[in-house]
């Protein structure tokens, strides 16, 4: 006999063939459709109310496509009130995602529909950045990043639907155009396989524009930020994404997801930020909010306001205990950034330069990214040290350091 569980989730699975494999839909280019959008229908239908959220980075945050999609949504289901997250931001990878889905997501609404992409960022940005970090390690974070987004949205709400977006950088599209996938697309799709959801490659779509004669990367944009034309050109692929998922009648029921086991145990599932009130203080450090016109460089809006955890005195120590198996910062490195040194249970100090390739000279940005000191801990309470470091980097003016979160999962 089988269990409730089982059956509810062989129920979805059939649910679910009945839709993306139903007759008379047509292949969209681009679009591997793994699982229906019907539970974000039924509650926007029947409930005259719907939030839906969009997490990412700058693609997100500019104002582009996601307003288009915004707006596609409204005029297919005019009769609903909409609460719509828009929590893309600039720079910032999945790891940072994972973090900050609590604070940026959860909080302002849980999702009844939420669209998530990093594959741009996931291949070369934050965390990512070339030169800062080994290349192997970066399929590796970016798993954990996305798998815990996930995780944490479907444990938040089991009925949640979901669409992973594949946006594309000028290196990717070449790869496409060679017939080959970008690593970060074969990661994010592992993990879009395992979990049953929905995906949008845009650089496929695009690749395949060109080959046809019908689009091309300079209409695009030119640049991983499409222009108008390319935001027409992504807004087009949802709305006939919307038109198969969306045909036929209205669903009577709405079915939770099954929730299978991770695919790396260490993902960042748990991941969260640790409040500042939390931190043991030692002399030379500081929360407060910094008075940024007295600083070189410049930074963007989402970092000129609120207090951030800071030192620029070499030797300083501050220090914390956490919950879990991973911990790091978000830096803002800036043109006078140096180093932290981190020690974790009493073991000998590891150094992390902080300096950024963007931060250089007077205008340098203070450029966001997440430092990972360690995320393969053993479960269980862990007492960090940080240090700001002697050493830096003989580009930067000085030994700041800058933290605008302390992440631990």
């Amino acid at each position: 006999m089988f269990s409730g569980t089982l059956v509810r989730q062989i129920a979805f699975a059939l649910w679910a063939c009945s839709v993306v494999f139903g007759a008379g839909a047509a292949p969209l280019d681009g679009v591997t459709r793994r699982s229906p959008l019907t539970n974000s229908r039924f509650v926007f239908e029947t409930t005259g109310k719907g939030t839906v959220a969009f997490l990412g980075g700058s693609i997100t945050e500019m104002p582009g496509w996601r307003v288009q999609v915004i707006e596609e949504l409204r005029k297919r289901f005019p009769k609903t009130e909409f609460t719509f997250t828009s929590a893309g931001i600039s720079s910032t990878c999945s790891d940072a995602g994972a973090y900050r889905f609590q604070e940026d997501i959860l909080n302002k609404g849980v999702p009844d529909l939420l669209f998530v992409e990093y594959a741009v960022n996931d291949s070369g940005d934050g965390y990512y950045l070339r030169g800062r970090h080994d290349p192997a390690t970066y399929t590796t974070h970016s798993l954990r990043g996305v798998e815990g987004i996930l995780r944490q949205a479907r444990r938040a709400n089991p009925k949640m639907d979901l669409i992973m977006t594949f946006f594309v950088a000028g290196g990717q599209l070449t790869e496409l155009r060679q017939g080959k996938t970008p690593s970060s697309y074969t990661c994010h799709g592992r993990i879009a396989d395992h979990y049953g959801i929905t995906t949008v490659s845009i650089g496929e779509a695009l690749a395949a524009a060109e080959k046809s004669g019908s689009f091309d990367w300079k209409r695009y944009g030119a640049d991983c930020h499409p222009k108008s034309e390319g935001c027409a050109f992504i807004t087009g692929i949802y709305r006939a994404l919307f038109d198969v998922e969306w045909q036929g009648a209205s669903p009577n029921e709405s079915v939770a997801y099954p929730l299978p086991a991770a695919i790396d145990p260490l993902s960042y599932t748990n991941a969260r930020f640790l409040p500042f009130s939390e931190i043991r203080l030692g002399d030379g450090w500081q929360v407060a909010q910094p008075d940024w016109k007295a600083i070189p460089g410049h930074n963007r809006t989402n970092y000129r306001k609120g207090e951030i955890l800071s030192s620029t005195t070499p030797g300083a120590v501050c220090s914390f205990t956490f919950t879990g198996t991973a911990v790091g910062a978000w830096v803002l490195a800036g043109p006078d950034s140096g180093s932290v040194e981190v020690s974790i249970d009493g073991r000998p100090f590891q150094r992390f330069e902080l300096f950024s390739p963007y931060s250089k000279g007077a205008n340098g940005l203070h450029y966001p990214f997440v430092e990972t000191f360690a995320d393969d801990l053993a479960a269980g309470e862990h007492t960090v040290r940080l240090r700001v470091g002697e050493k830096a980097n003989p580009a930067s003016t000085g030994h700041a350091v800058r933290l605008y979160r302390l992440c631990v999962n």
